[in-house]
């Protein structure tokens, strides 16, 4: 593992699929006044999505980058009211001892998420790197 840096996430509360997408089409459409800002809005909530459905069998937290949640300006304080929490995510380069291309590429990488799992609550983040998120709540 290679230590990258320190970011700070704004993370989702532990919210079902439903009530997390609803209140963010309610809330955070008042805020979107650009086509570019309503590109970005409805990427966030595909990430969300996307997180929720590839991650149903690993309970992982959600979380961006505070800095590109920015195009919702007054927005993020109402994430903060609706519990998203900011928090510091510690980003790790994992070298994965196969090449994407190989045959044993998914097994060593399912390999090195079992260990991962037992150490630490992480997602990743592309195909090399994770997300660590503290154990001290902020």
């Amino acid at each position: 593992m290679k230590y990258i840096g320190k970011e700070d996430h704004l993370m989702m509360p532990p919210l079902s699929k439903l009530v997390v997408t609803q209140a963010l089409y309610d809330m955070l459409f008042q805020y979107v006044l650009t086509p570019e800002k309503e590109k970005n809005l409805l990427d966030f909530i595909n990430r969300i999505e996307v997180h929720q459905k590839s991650n149903q069998y690993r309970s992982t937290p959600f979380s961006l980058p505070v800095e590109e949640l920015q195009f919702l300006e007054e927005g993020i304080e109402e994430l903060k009211l609706l519990c998203w929490q900011l928090v510091p995510v510690h980003i790790f380069e994992i070298d994965i001892p196969a090449l994407p291309s190989s045959e044993d590429y998914d097994k060593a990488k399912d390999q090195i998420e079992q260990i991962l799992t037992d150490l630490f609550v992480f997602n990743w983040q592309g195909e090399n790197q994770i997300l660590v998120y503290s154990t001290i709540t902020i």
